[in-house]
């Protein structure tokens, strides 16, 4: 909405909720003044010599307009692949460079990667694969707009009529844009080498044996300079500001992050075929290791000699803060298959495999888990009469097996961590503040695996020479002894239980792939479509108060309880003969343009009653924020060389429950809340004198500032989360081989490719539907980066 809509929004916002109106008249008068351009200067000055913002300026900004903009990328690679029958090579190469949408302070994202591939087999028995790859990337982007996401929850609540210059020119300070162009700072580089050899011995005819070795080095530097922000007063003199966050007035500094690591992975292991008649065996068996080891090394330090140098030795401040880090893992592993195939009708597999891991005590360290397979080509059967043109594949299949997964709760769960931090105190001892050691958390002594069992049934199916096949699953996954969270204990305990075992989890679901690929005279043209779909069940969770706060058997997860709407109040005789028998227990003054809440359990009260299942006060049920019916279509033709495709994906349901200003709009207080053109459909009676004139068939209710009794989770204003996303479009053409072949080329193509071009969705305008929201009511919804549209054009050459 445009400045004279947000102020009298606010106004009205603030003495629905009790207070005074938050523009005055003469600001409102030149709000209108300037945005018909009678005037020309934005804001105006205060009695100290200062320029006034937020109430007290008229200008008429677009905020996100003024904070995003279109961005350049440029993407190139090369490949080069030769070699004989004895010794084969692949070298690629690819760069990067990615111009971020921030207008004011410049954000990129550089990449640079290398590969190479070496393949040999000097003799008949014995092949030599080397794999190598080096990606180095750089992130470098404002210190502000890396601040654990405050920059976009700042972007949200700025007000239109704040200047982001004043009239002298200087940004203004609750512009942000002083932060953002100030020359503070985050820079991410990362190293990162992989690599991987592999011997294959052929010891007899059907015998193999792999030695496999492989190694990644990550190392990662984060370097973050703090500068002086500035504001200027009417006299253009400039005056330090804090910078936000934990940093004080006109405070400068430098940090460091680093972190190195490295990754070994070991494999050793053997397979042999053999087969007799229409017999078909082939046996596998080996031993895996892998270890992991993790420093990591932080350094702050505050007041910089001069912010040209941003170097923590350049730093003079006793304010220093260091702290460090190092961790281990490591996992051993031995496995074994056997495959039999009889005829290439009957196909069974087994596996077994017991694995160990550092993670945890000695007792519970190891785990065996196994799986099998069964699969029968009913299409190669002599009863199967079906035209081999009509029929060429059906192969129902079922398999069931367990996995084990260590990634639970942390490296070393079974240990106190006390965290000890160098000046990390919050009060000064003599001259310093001291260094502190906090309280470690309780532990358990029986965290184990986690045992994930699956049951999987399906077929493959193959028709019409092969052009149609589908294919379809069906499958039980349950995670047995699953971490999750830590068990209700009574508040005299004083500290909060380990996480430990204590779950088992149950997903019921089903996948679907069909693809189509045939030709119509020239035309070639291919489809596919897929789907997918899941829900999740606890089976077990301790929780003998069935709190909603927490799991709890039988739940559904991603379920969202809320209350019953019964609609907007049009009148105030209407709301209290509706709150005789549905008195909400929170919020005070209930009247015209409220939402009338449902009793379902009777006593006249609408509350959340002991916030557990068996007793939910007014709430039930309402949606689930799982996406369900997941899908993808790809389409595509070529005539002629030139080529074309499409591929859309989305979730055809799903509920989200949207908090926050950026739904609300005004949402609580005047400097957590915001206005958008959506936000005007709120309720105004017949008789109102908003200059909005009355809307009494509107979508949201009455607003209050300083009050959200109209906001609580409800049906009403439940969303529908299913989309539809046009991912990629492209258009291409490959240029006839009697043209390239003068050029001394083997292949030509020229394209121009989208992406996220196109969105159907209903949700509110700035809100993404492919934004995982892990909570429903955390008021952070829609203060993301926001999703990039990309349009490219690129050239394919091979020689």
């Amino acid at each position: 909405m445009n400045s004279y809509q947000f102020a009298n929004y606010f106004n009205e916002g603030s003495i629905n909720g009790g207070g005074k109106a938050i523009f005055d008249e003469d600001t409102m008068e030149r709000i209108q003044q300037y945005m018909n351009g009678q005037i020309t200067t934005s804001t105006i000055a205060n009695a100290n010599g200062n320029w006034q913002f937020h109430e007290k300026a008229n200008d008429n900004v677009n905020w996100y307009k003024t904070h995003y903009k279109w961005a350049w990328s440029q993407e190139h690679n090369l490949n080069i692949n030769g070699g004989s029958d004895k010794s084969q090579y692949y070298v690629s190469a690819n760069y990067l460079d990615q111009d971020g949408n921030l207008r004011y302070g410049k954000d990129s994202y550089e990449r640079i990667s290398t590969n190479a591939k070496f393949n040999a087999q000097p003799f008949k028995w014995l092949d030599i694969e080397v794999n190598t790859k080096y990606v180095y990337t750089k992130l470098d982007n404002p210190l502000y707009s890396d601040m654990n996401g405050l920059f976009y929850h700042d972007v949200v609540r700025m007000w239109p009529t704040m200047p982001f210059k004043d009239p002298n020119g200087y940004y203004m300070r609750n512009g942000k844009l002083g932060q953002l162009t100030n020359g503070s700072r985050s820079i991410t580089s990362n190293n990162n080498v992989y690599l991987q050899g592999q011997l294959v011995f052929h010891p007899l005819k059907n015998w193999n044996i792999y030695a496999n070795v492989g190694l990644r080095l990550i190392d990662q530097v984060q370097r973050q300079n703090l500068n002086k922000v500035y504001e200027h007063n009417v006299a253009g003199e400039a005056l330090e500001l804090a910078y936000g966050g934990e940093y004080a007035v006109g405070q400068t500094g430098a940090m460091q992050y680093w972190t190195k690591a490295n990754h070994l992975t070991t494999s050793l292991y053997s397979d042999y075929s053999f087969s007799f008649d229409e017999h078909q065996f082939k046996v596998m068996a080996g031993v895996n290791t892998e270890k992991y080891n993790n420093r990591y090394l932080s350094v702050k330090r505050m007041d910089l000699i001069t912010e040209s140098i941003p170097e923590i030795g350049a730093a003079t401040g006793e304010d220093k803060i260091n702290e460090a880090s190092a961790y281990t893992w490591a996992t051993a592993g031995f496995f074994g298959r056997i495959n039999y195939d009889y005829s290439n009708k009957y196909f069974i597999a087994g596996n077994l495999r017991y694995d160990g891991s550092s993670r945890f005590l000695r007792k519970d360290r190891w785990g065996l888990f196994g799986s099998f397979s069964l699969g029968w080509n009913i299409a190669a059967e002599d009863f199967f009469s079906v035209n081999e043109n009509i029929i060429n594949q059906l192969k129902p299949r079922v398999s069931w097996g367990t996995l084990g997964n260590q990634n639970t709760k942390s490296y070393y769960p079974m240990y106190l961590l006390q965290t000890v931090k160098t000046n990390g105190g919050s009060w000064l001892m003599g001259d310093s503040k001291p260094t502190v050691a906090g309280m470690p958390g309780t532990l358990s002594s029986s965290l184990t695996w986690e045992t994930v069992q699956s049951l999987n049934i399906g077929f493959d199916l193959g028709m019409l020479r092969n052009r149609l096949n589908i294919n379809f699953d069906y499958f039980i996954r349950k995670t047995l002894d699953m971490v999750g969270p830590a068990s209700e204990v009574a508040s005299i305990y004083g500290i909060g239980m380990p996480a430990s075992n204590n779950t088992d989890l149950r997903t019921k679901g089903w996948e679907i792939a069909a693809s189509w690929r045939d030709k119509i005279g020239q035309i070639n043209y291919n489809i596919g479509f897929n789907m997918a779909d899941s829900r999740s069940f606890v089976d077990k969770y301790p929780n003998e108060s069935k709190s909603l706060s927490t799991y709890y058997k039988d739940q559904e997860l991603g379920a969202i309880w809320g209350y019953v709407t019964h609609g907007i109040a049009k009148s105030q005789s209407e709301m209290d003969e509706w709150i005789k028998d549905n008195n909400p227990s929170w919020g005070s003054g209930w009247g015209e343009g409220d939402i009338m809440f449902k009793d379902l359990n009777g006593d006249k009260v609408i509350n959340e009653g002991a916030n557990t299942v068996d007793d939910p006060g007014d709430r039930k049920i309402i949606g689930n924020s799982t996406p369900r019916f997941r899908f993808g279509l790809d389409l595509g033709c070529e005539w002629k060389g030139i080529d074309f495709s499409m591929f859309w994906q989305g979730v055809a349901k799903r509920d989200l429950w949207l908090d926050g200003p950026m739904f609300w709009g005004i949402s609580g207080g005047e400097w957590q809340s915001t206005g958008l053109k959506e936000h005007l459909d709120y309720y105004r009676p017949e008789n109102t004198t908003s200059v909005f004139g009355p809307n009494t068939n509107a979508y949201f209710p009455k607003m209050y500032m300083s009050k959200d009794m109209n906001q609580k989770v409800q049906t009403r204003y439940l969303q529908n989360g299913a989309y539809a996303r046009l991912k990629n479009i492209q258009l291409g053409y490959t240029f006839p081989t009697q043209i390239i072949n003068k050029l001394h080329m083997q292949k030509l193509r020229v394209y121009v490719s989208a992406e996220n071009v196109l969105t159907i969705t209903s949700l509110p305008s700035g809100f993404d539907p492919e934004t995982t929201y892990s909570s429903y009511s955390d008021g952070n919804s829609g203060k993301t980066y926001p999703l990039q549209t990309t349009i490219s054009f690129g050239l394919n050459a091979t020689f």
